[in-house]
């Protein structure tokens, strides 16, 4: 798909990491002049043929919204025209949304109301919405303060997970949920923890491996119009409960029509990737939660024939858009090298099979994370990142001194660092099933 324009809107990304990179390669292709924010460590975007600059962050932007929003009106001095600002994160999306009467001004952006943002990341009031527009849900119980959580945990389905309303909950920082295997876990998590109760909700867990997950990715128009939209099934994720490893494009009309009833409920616009769980056992697709833009692995959609940051970009510089609405192509899969393979090693305690599986899946994989032939620098520099800490790993005082990887949760439960996940062996009923499910493929 290509957008030729004279258009004279540059594109501006929120980091070069495997998402950012993704963004800059799919509006490269499409010919629109692309920067980046950028922290270099690991953001091996900043490589690419397809940036033509990127100016560096702050130390922890995420914890400075006014160093950022400063950083960006310094960098809208170095355009003529407003730039088209692309996200990559929850952080960023929020300081845009909680300071867009600062910013709207002075670059192009699907700009959410705030409270709209707020009713995306708060799992309670989201889980009404999603009544409303009859989208399933799980069983879900909206914690109150001062409840009796022995009679409500009694009454609620286990196992279940349990969730903070909003992803800025300091208890949750270094884990998205928790899982509770009985009534006893979780009266015993909000014995310890009392200060959770009215600040999270309890779901129902979906039995079911990585590969009952899918997600939804749309553009919603200026006008209300969906303007592209590919749905992806999830076939590993890493770390566990983590971000998508090996996928491919699936087209499913029953959930792709769910989360067009959702995003028309909540008068969405702009890029949304709704995430959604099936359940063998009744044949129903639960949502999950749903994200203020594209998910990690957006390269795949431009390679499967569905280029949503340049159709994005093309709604915002007010562009026609294309006729008749651009469909993915079919069974298009995508990968990180490095996590599938840790994926399949942490699934196959032998590593011969899992090598082979690993191969195999190389072998039909049409769009990676870093690999691409006509911009080869980025991957050569993830490679070469990679063998410097696998070599960093081979040294013994280095391994001596690694912390451990597991921390002590309340009541028997497991909390477990976002990157270190995969060292936790099977700390949740769904780790399980996930190798079961990683197994079935081979």
């Amino acid at each position: 798909m290509a957008f030729p324009s004279g258009s004279s809107h540059a594109a501006l990304v929120s980091g070069l990491d495997v998402s950012g990179y993704g963004i800059v390669r799919s509006l490269g292709r499409a010919g629109i002049r692309t920067l980046a924010l950028c922290t270099p460590k690991s953001q091996f975007g900043r490589y690419s043929r397809h940036i033509a600059g990127w100016f560096p962050y702050p130390p922890a932007p995420e914890d400075h919204p006014a160093q950022v929003c400063e950083l960006l009106s310094r960098v809208r001095k170095q355009f003529d025209a407003p730039p088209v600002l692309f996200a990559t994160s929850d952080w960023f999306t929020q300081i845009l949304c909680e300071n867009q009467e600062w910013l709207a001004g002075s670059y192009l952006y699907h700009w959410l109301p705030q409270t709209l943002l707020e009713t995306i990341v708060n799992k309670a009031s989201l889980a009404d919405w999603c009544l409303q527009a009859g989208v399933t849900i799980p069983e879900t119980h909206i914690t109150l303060p001062g409840e009796d959580v022995h009679a409500a945990a009694q009454e609620f389905t286990c196992p279940c997970l349990v969730k903070p309303n909003l992803r800025t909950n300091v208890f949750f920082r270094k884990t998205k949920n928790l899982l509770a295997g009985s009534p006893a876990e979780l009266i015993d998590l909000y014995l310890q923890q009392p200060e959770l109760l009215g600040s999270t909700v309890w779901q129902q867990y979906i039995p079911g491996g990585d590969d009952n997950i899918f997600q939804c990715t749309a553009l919603v128009r200026h006008n209300g119009a969906i303007g592209g939209l590919a749905t992806v099934r999830k076939m590993a994720q890493y770390p566990a409960n983590g971000m998508m490893c090996f996928g491919r494009t699936e087209e499913h009309p029953g959930l792709e029509q769910a989360a067009r009833q959702l995003l028309e409920r909540l008068d969405y616009r702009g890029l949304a990737s709704l995430e959604f769980k099936y359940s063998p056992q009744d044949g129903r697709f639960y949502f999950i939660e749903v994200n203020a833009r594209l998910p990690w692995y957006n390269s795949l959609f431009a390679d499967s024939g569905v280029n949503l940051p340049a159709l994005a970009y093309a709604d915002l510089t007010g562009e026609p858009a294309p006729s008749p609405v651009p469909l993915p192509r079919d069974r298009v899969h995508w990968m990180c090298v490095e996590n599938n393979l840790k994926t399949l090693l942490r699934c196959e305690p032998r590593p011969s099979p899992a090598w082979l599986r690993f191969l195999a899946d190389v072998s039909i994989t049409q769009s990676f994370a870093w690999l691409n032939w006509r911009d080869p620098l980025p991957f050569l520099g993830a490679t070469l990142n990679l063998l410097w800490r696998a070599l960093e790993k081979l040294n013994p005082f280095q391994r001596a001194h690694e912390p451990a990887a597991l921390l002590p949760g309340p009541s028997g439960l497991v909390q477990v660092e976002e990157q270190d996940r995969d060292s936790a062996g099977t700390v949740q009923a769904s780790d399980k099933d996930t190798c079961k499910a990683v197994r079935d493929r081979g």
